[in-house]
């Protein structure tokens, strides 16, 4: 009669235990799978930003844009936005 409670009793633990470990590593993979999408698009938009400093410092190569009027103030704080980005690397270092 115990033999029998304890023979069931793991398979009830193995059971639980493998729906567990599936549903974990489920998880796990769609985790994987968003990270990786995420890296796609942050790479893209890191390609984006330093082709748009590029394009604004042509722009601006002659110093056109001055600050002291409404479109230069706000070409300038585009352009600083746009290069404190560029310094910040993918993994987090700057």
């Amino acid at each position: 009669m115990i033999i029998n409670i304890l023979l069931i009793t793991s398979i009830l633990f193995n059971v639980i235990s493998f729906y567990v470990i599936w549903n974990t590593n489920r998880k796990l993979e769609l985790l994987e799978r968003y990270t990786s999408e995420f890296l796609t698009d942050l790479t893209s938009l890191q390609d984006k930003i330093s082709e748009a400093n590029r394009i604004m410092n042509e722009a601006d190569r002659l110093g056109a844009f001055e600050s002291d009027d409404e479109v230069g103030t706000a070409f300038k704080i585009i352009k600083d936005c746009i290069q404190s980005l560029e310094t910040k690397q993918i993994d987090g270092e700057k």
